[in-house]
């Protein structure tokens, strides 16, 4: 049987480009090697989506500057809170973790991240969302809220994130 294992708190081989999952075929033990995908990655394949799917209504997409879950949760709201769009999760190291999308990031994000006990910093309430540190957006006007699906489905498939299960492909 085929499987591949991914879980945040694994302990994964990673170098500096996009990510690349490797499998043994057995029904007990699976090794997995991760290269990191790196912000520059991001920004790589997002000049990329805006070169081969231009969108005259929306323009191109511009990712927003960091969102520091601990740092700015007292003093900030995320980027682009009240508009739909993508988000991405990275590391300390600004390696992606994760893309999703939203209606309303500013929700969406508020159920992954929230107060620490004494209400001074934020913190990661998603368990899967472990080691995150820093958030980045793409928002988009409210007449074209429908791509955000397309936009994450393109920057999943093209960065292959670790955390990131759905439209994996499992062949």
């Amino acid at each position: 049987m085929r499987r591949i294992a991914w879980s945040t708190r694994s302990t994964a081989i990673r170098s500096t480009s996009f990510r690349v999952a490797t499998t043994t075929d057995t029904t007990e033990n699976t090794m997995t090697s991760i290269r990191a995908v790196s912000l520059n990655d991001v920004e790589l394949a997002k000049l990329e989506f805006n070169r081969e799917f231009p969108r005259p209504k929306v323009g191109v997409v511009t990712l927003s500057s960091p969102f520091f879950i601990v740092d700015d949760f007292a003093f900030a709201s995320f980027p682009n809170a009240a508009a739909a769009g993508v988000y991405f999760v990275f590391d300390r190291d600004d390696n992606l973790l994760y893309i999703g999308k939203a209606d309303g990031l500013g929700a969406r994000l508020g159920a992954h991240f929230g107060w620490n006990a004494d209400r001074t910093a934020g913190r990661v309430k998603s368990a899967n969302l472990d080691g995150a540190h820093a958030v980045r957006t793409i928002g988009l006007p409210g007449e074209s809220s429908f791509e955000a699906a397309a936009i994450e489905a393109y920057l999943i498939r093209r960065l292959d994130p670790g955390l990131n299960v759905i439209g994996r492909d499992r062949s």
